[in-house]
C-alpha cells in the first residue's frame, strides 16, 4: 500500500507499471496495489480534510466516499503486507505524532490480519527514518517478531533515469524496486522459513505473497488513471476546483503533490518547496485521483 509512488503515478502505465504491480506478476501470486495519489499516513497533514492511510485502509472505498463502510476482512487473509508511505507527510506533521500513528497503524493492521507478515519499507526518498523504524520496534518489542523495516537505501539513485520527476520512480526505476523487493517477498511467504531482511537481498525467487486489499480480491490493481494537468494558480495564489483532486505545485518538471478538497493555497508552507529560487505554480489534476 501506498501513494502516488505505489499506484504509479508518472508511468507509462500507471498502476501496471508500479513496482507493487511487477513484483506480484513475477511472483504469479495474486495481489492487490492499495494506493492514492497525495495520501500521507497522518490525518489532516495538510488540511482539516485530509484522510490519511491510517484510517482510509480499512474502508472498503477511496477518500472521495465519506460515508464509505468498513472493508471486511473476513472476507479473505493475506499472507504479506507491504508499506511505503511517508512521502506526503511533510506539512503539520511532528516527528513524535508520526511515529505514534505509524505505531497505531501497525498494530491495527495486525488486529486485522494477525498471521501476515507486515513489510514496512523505508521511505524511498529517506523521510522519516527514524520515526519508522521506531514503529517497527514498538511491536517487535510488544512480542511481534512478523514485523520488519526493510531498508530500501540502494534501490534507487537520486537525480538519476530512476526518477521521472525527482519524486517518482520510472518505469525503469519501478522494475528496479521490484528486482529489489521480490526476494524480501518471497522470504516472508508461509513455508519459506524465518527470514531476516533488513538489508537489500539479491536472489530472485517465485512463490506467493499479497499486498494488503481495500477492495475486491483481484490481480486488477486500484486507481491512478492517466490524468493530464491544467494550471490552477501561480505561486502565491489559490488554486480552486469543485470535489477533491490532486494538485502539483513547482516548475521545470520537478512538482511536490497533494490532495486537496475544494481549494488549496499554492506556496511553499502547503507543499514544500521543491525548485527552491524559481517562481512556481500550480496544476490540478484533470480528474479525480
Amino acid at each position: 500500500m501506498g501513494d502516488s509512488i505505489t499506484s504509479g503515478l508518472t508511468d507509462s502505465k500507471s498502476s501496471l507499471s508500479a513496482y507493487g504491480w511487477l513484483a506480484g506478476e513475477q511472483l504469479d501470486v495474486e495481489h492487490t496495489q492499495v494506493a492514492f495519489s497525495g495520501i500521507c499516513l497522518v490525518e489532516q497533514c495538510h488540511s482539516s480534510t485530509d484522510v490519511g492511510m491510517s484510517t482510509q485502509f480499512f474502508k472498503e472505498k477511496t477518500v472521495l466516499f465519506s460515508d464509505s463502510p468498513d472493508w471486511d476482512f473476513q472476507r479473505y487473509q493475506v499472507s504479506e503486507v507491504v508499506i511505503n508511505l511517508g512521502t506526503n507527510d511533510n506539512a503539520n506533521t511532528s516527528d513524535a505524532h508520526f511515529q505514534s500513528v505509524y505505531t497505531s497503524f501497525l498494530q491495527n493492521i495486525r488486529q486485522k490480519y494477525p498471521n501476515a507478515a507486515i513489510l514496512v519499507l523505508q521511505n524511498l526518498l529517506g523521510e522519516w527514518i527514524p520515526q519508522t523504524q521506531a514503529a517497527v520496534q514498538a511491536l517487535n518489542d510488544a512480542g511481534d517478531s512478523n514485523v520488519f523495516y526493510i531498508d530500501t537505501s540502494n534501490w534507487l539513485v537520486y537525480q538519476s533515469s530512476d526518477y521521472n520527476d525527482g519524486a517518482h520512480p520510472s518505469d525503469s526505476g519501478h522494475a528496479k524496486i521490484a528486482q529489489q523487493l521480490v526476494p524480501v517477498l518471497n522470504a516472508h511467504l508461509p513455508g519459506s522459513g524465518t527470514p531476516t531482511p533488513t538489508s537489500t537481498p539479491t536472489a530472485t525467487p517465485t512463490s506467493t505473497p499479497t499486498s494488503t486489499p481495500t477492495s475486491t480480491p483481484t490481480a486488477t490493481p486500484t486507481s491512478t488513471p492517466v490524468v493530464t494537468w491544467t494550471k490552477c494558480a501561480d505561486e502565491g495564489g489559490t488554486c480552486t476546483f469543485g470535489g477533491m483532486h490532486q494538485v502539483r505545485y513547482g516548475a521545470n518538471g520537478t512538482y511536490n503533490y497533494q490532495t486537496a478538497t475544494g481549494s488549496i493555497d499554492c506556496n511553499n508552507a502547503t507543499f514544500g518547496d521543491p525548485t527552491p529560487g524559481v517562481f512556481k505554480e500550480c496544476d490540478v489534476a484533470s480528474s479525480d485521483t
